[in-house]
Parts: structure tokens; sequence; C-alpha cells
């Protein structure tokens, strides 16, 4: 039941962040919602490795994190948390020199003891909007 209303909660954020997106015009007019540098470079490290590993053609550069807080998982039966989510979206050149905002999600595993991994994880991909380059 958890689950499924993660992933309600999920589309309903997706839905309203593609809705408000679309007066958007550069990445630039994209507001953080929280700010944290070092996630922020971590999302575009995480993003341009899944990139290398699948063969993908674009570029990552910049990243705002949209969420304003982390969202915890826990395992639907046992209630044990899984990991916590966060959601930015990132910019991308292609090589044609086309430019794209893309919305990912993102994970830290729980290692335990209120503690989570340093390391964020690529999660999800959502929606991607043309822009102009910044």
């Amino acid at each position: 039941m958890k689950y499924i209303f993660f992933l309600a909660i999920s589309f309903i954020f997706f839905t309203a962040v593609s809705s408000s997106a679309q007066n958007i015009k550069r990445f630039s007019d994209y507001s953080a919602v929280m700010s944290n540098a070092n996630l922020e470079q971590q999302a575009v490290d995480a993003i341009n490795q899944k990139a290398d590993n699948e063969h993908w053609k674009e570029r990552y550069s910049k990243a705002v994190i949209l969420s304003d807080d982390w969202v915890t998982e826990t395992n639907e039966y046992t209630g044990t948390i899984v990991c916590r989510k966060l959601y930015m979206m990132l910019y991308g050149v292609w090589p044609d020199g086309k430019c794209k905002a893309v919305y990912f999600g993102f994970r830290q595993d729980y290692n335990g003891g209120g503690k989570y991994s340093k390391t964020l994880q690529y999660h999800s991909i959502g929606d991607m909007k043309d822009i102009e380059c910044d």
C-alpha cells in the first residue's frame, strides 16, 4: 500500500513539474527548491556515468534540486528503511547541439543506524523538455 501511495505522489509531482515547466525557455529559468552544490555535482556525475554505460550521446553539466526534502522509502512489509530519494532537473546537451532539461530521481541507500550512503545514485528518469541552450 505504501508503494502505491509513493507511486501516486511521484506521478502527481512529475505532472506538477511538467505543467509548471511549460513556460520555461532556458535552464536558468528553473528555480531550485533546495540548494546543495555537492549533491548537484554528484547528480551530474552519476547521470554522465549512466550515459556512458548505456551509450547515451548527451552530456549533462548542471542540476537544480526540485525536492524540498528527501523522501524516505520503506519496505512495504517490514517497514524497514530502504533508501531516501530526491528529484532534480538536469541540463543536457545533445550531439546535434540541442539542449534539454531532463527530470531525474536519485537515491541514497540506507546503511542503518540513521545513516545513508554518501553516494548519490540514479533512480529514475522522467520528462524531457527542449529548451534554449544556456
